[in-house]
Parts: C-alpha cells; structure tokens; sequence
C-alpha cells in the first residue's frame, strides 16, 4: 500500500471492498420483512440482500432472540407480544473486515 491508501486490492473497481481510491468500504445489507406489522402472534417472513464481497453476518430479531450467526434467508419468526422491534443486522466485509450495522 502506498502513503494514504487504506486498502490495496489492486484494480480501479468501487463496491468490492476496497474503492477505486483505495479507502475501505463499508458492507450494505438491506432487510424487507413480510407482513412489517399484523394481528398476533405475527409470522414474519424476513428476507435479505447484500453485497457479495459481504461474506459474515450477525442477525438479531430485536426481541430478546438468541443472534443468529450467519443465517440462511429467508427467516421466519414468530413475534407473540406487542411492541416495536427493531431488527439488525451486521454485516462484516470479507475483503477490509469492516463492519456495519
């Protein structure tokens, strides 16, 4: 790596990790859960994208649930109480090791 450069993966592309000016990027993953609210107990359906240099993620449904470490979308979940949930997920770059929730 050369003076200012956070990363070096040795090509000029942007969104694999390391940008075309070698700064380290940071993983996106986008969650869509089907219904988002309901009658209960709601069963929602939660499904997932991300990018594929975004090898390693953390899932928390928001409600006291044991994390799940690298889950197979989609996920099914029973909420059975009322509130609000906030679900996460982290998402860990397997080229920089950069993490975002």
């Amino acid at each position: 790596m050369e003076a200012g450069e956070e990363c070096e993966d040795g090509n000029i592309v942007d969104r694999d990790g390391c940008s075309s000016a070698c700064s380290l990027e940071i993983p996106i993953v986008t969650l869509v859960s089907t219904p988002p609210y309901g009658n209960l107990p709601l069963t929602a359906t939660i499904t997932s994208t991300k990018e594929p240099w975004s090898n390693y993620l953390v899932f928390d449904y928001g409600d006291g649930t044991p994390v799940i470490n690298n889950p197979i979308f989609p996920l099914i979940h029973v909420y059975p109480n009322v509130g609000d949930y906030t679900v996460w997920v982290t998402a860990k770059s397997n080229f920089t090791g950069q993490r975002a929730p």
